[in-house]
């Protein structure tokens, strides 16, 4: 991080594992089998996934979009939500850039993660905000291959935020962009997020597949601490690695978070 630069951070575990911890009943060991089996990169059946994805659909209130991309050199696409009201405002929005999990798709965000935004800010728990549903093309980790066939951290660095500042009013500096995701895109979302300070101010990692999760997790937030960046840590318990029971648990109290630290942004400056 770059001298000066200030970040927010959360990390967010499920408890997949945590009953060894806490005495609870251990869940099916078919259960750990089949997460240790996603997160080492066994084959396994799944449908094929595009750039531009050919499925068109946009629950609960997104928009299929698509832009160009250079480093492609081709379109890709994307969903976004936008809050009530944002036609007929003229102010500036702060992003929420969110990462699905491995296997998934940018319809994965719109149907586990936006109710939950909505909810947050019709509560008065989360400002109004845009939310960017991210094609992370399956399960490449929002890396950048070796073998240069999916650049997706480049589309998304080079090409996707400044689509995103170019076509909706953003707050277009690292104060107004909150990368956060799930599983691989909690991963991805600590990557990014770390990696280029000067574009996010906040980080959400939720059960993030930094190998194995909670244990991992649990490290990541000793070395947090260690380098004396303050952040709230919360296991949250039988949920196992599910990510729509997660949201629905945590509810919009967990939107707290993101409040505050835009909250902190906005007094401090960009």
């Amino acid at each position: 991080m770059k001298q000066g630069q200030m970040l927010t951070a959360a990390v967010l575990a499920f408890a997949t594992v945590a009953a060894v911890m806490t005495g609870r009943a251990e869940p099916p060991a078919s259960t750990h089998a089949a997460t240790a089996t996603v997160l080492a990169g066994a084959p396994r059946q799944m449908q094929k996934v595009e750039w531009l994805d050919p499925n068109h659909g946009a629950p609960n209130g997104t928009q299929y979009q698509t832009f160009h991309s250079a480093v492609l050199g081709q379109d890709a696409s994307y969903l976004v939500w936008l809050p009530a009201g944002y036609a007929q405002q003229t102010n500036r929005y702060p992003v929420i850039y969110w990462l699905h999990g491995h296997g998934g798709n940018q319809r994965a965000g719109a149907s586990t993660y936006v109710p939950y935004v909505e909810a947050a800010i019709k509560a008065g728990v989360l400002p109004p905000v845009i939310v960017v549903c991210v094609n992370g093309m399956g399960r490449g980790h929002y890396l950048d291959q070796a073998n240069g066939k999916l650049p997706i951290e480049s589309v998304i660095i080079k090409d996707l935020v400044p689509h995103v500042d170019q076509t909706y009013r953003t707050l277009a500096t690292r104060a107004g962009r909150v990368i956060e995701g799930f599983s691989m895109g909690g991963f991805g979302a600590g990557h990014l997020g770390f990696k280029y300070p000067e574009l996010f101010g906040t980080v959400v990692i939720n059960s993030g597949a930094l190998d194995y999760l909670l244990p991992a997790n649990q490290e990541l937030h000793e070395v947090l601490q260690q380098l004396g960046l303050e952040h709230p840590f919360v296991i949250v318990t039988d949920v196992l690695h599910n990510s729509a029971l997660y949201y629905e648990k945590v509810g919009t109290q967990f939107f707290e978070f993101h409040r505050k630290s835009l909250e902190v942004f906005d007094k401090a400056g960009p």
